[in-house]
């Protein structure tokens, strides 16, 4: 599993939609070579409180290096 860890977005109305976007694609994605969100935690217990975001994926075997120099 990887986290992913996504603070400040609830600053400025971009990072929030793009953050959004995000979730609502990788929710529905399935497919080998797309990222499946398998679930994701506030970094608060309040959440009108809460500052930030840890989404939780599947790792990937490769990187866009690799991929690139081929």
């Amino acid at each position: 599993m990887a986290i992913k860890k996504h603070m400040l977005f609830h600053e400025h109305k971009v990072y929030a939609q793009r953050l959004l976007r995000e979730l609502k694609v990788g929710r529905l994605l399935n497919h080998e070579n797309a990222l499946y969100i398998r679930s994701a935690y506030l970094t608060e217990t309040d959440p009108t409180q809460f500052k930030g975001l840890y989404v939780v994926t599947d790792i990937m075997d490769g990187d866009l290096k690799r991929v690139i120099d081929s």
